[in-house]
Order: structure tokens, then C-alpha cells, then sequence
């Protein structure tokens, strides 16, 4: 965009996005009506420089909705380790799957913490990742 919009045309563009996250989100939920959610959380806005945007963010139960999800949406399921405790207070594990759709940003996500048993394995990973050898990715 090259130049910034006017605050009307800010505000047109912000509805706009929300239209578009209302009827994505109606049409996801009522195509997929037997998938999990536990949350919906829609978000929109309408920025000077750049237009409308919105998200769609759907929380699920489990690393199988989220995979559920994703098959649906034609996206991979991502996992992505945490070995930090400053968030949730221990290690913890994030699914997620994001896909676009009618320019609405769609993400579908949860999380889990890591038990005892299950540490050796997730730091072997990520330390494989960050070295470069197989093994190391989810």
C-alpha cells in the first residue's frame, strides 16, 4: 500500500476483514461440525498502512484435532518443543497448523506439558535439530 489510508477508509477496511473472518469461521464450523473446539477467538483490525487484516484462532484438546484440523484445511501439523518453564512453569509442547483462507489467517492450536519421562527424548530432538542431523524435527 503506498499510502496511508484515511481513518474512514481505515474503518472500512477493518469491517471488511471482520466480514470476511465471520464467514470463514461459520463456514469452517458448520462444514467440520464433528472436529473439535474448544475456543474460537476471531480477531480483526484495520491498520493506516496496510489495510484490514483478520484471524480466525480455533483451540483445540489435543495434537490429534489439531492433525484432524489440519488434514481438513490441507496444511501440516507442526510441533514445536519448549525447554523453557518461565511461561507455563515447565517444559511444554505446542501443535499448531495454520492455513489462509479468503485472506482470513486460520490457526488451530493447543499445548501440553512435558511429563518427567518424556524430557530425554524432546531435548534429544532439539538438540539434534540444532545440530543439523537427522532425527532432530517433528
Amino acid at each position: 500500500m503506498s499510502k496511508n489510508l484515511t481513518p474512514r477508509e481505515v474503518l472500512e477496511s477493518y469491517e471488511a476483514a471482520a466480514f470476511r473472518l465471520s464467514g470463514v469461521a461459520r463456514r469452517l464450523l458448520a462444514d467440520n461440525p464433528d472436529l473439535p473446539v474448544l475456543q474460537v477467538t476471531p480477531s480483526a483490525g484495520g491498520v493506516a498502512y496496510q489495510g484490514g487484516w483478520a484471524t480466525l484462532q480455533l483451540s483445540v484438546d489435543t495434537e490429534d484435532d489439531v492433525k484432524a484440523w489440519a488434514l481438513v484445511l490441507g496444511v501440516a501439523a507442526e510441533t514445536k518443543f519448549f525447554d523453557q518453564t518461565s511461561t507455563v512453569g515447565r517444559p511444554f509442547l505446542f501443535f499448531d497448523a495454520k492455513a489462509e483462507i479468503d485472506g482470513v489467517e486460520v490457526k488451530i492450536q493447543t499445548s501440553r506439558t512435558v511429563p518427567d519421562e518424556e524430557l530425554p527424548l524432546w531435548r534429544g530432538k532439539q538438540q539434534s535439530a540444532a545440530a543439523g542431523t537427522p532425527g532432530g524435527g517433528e
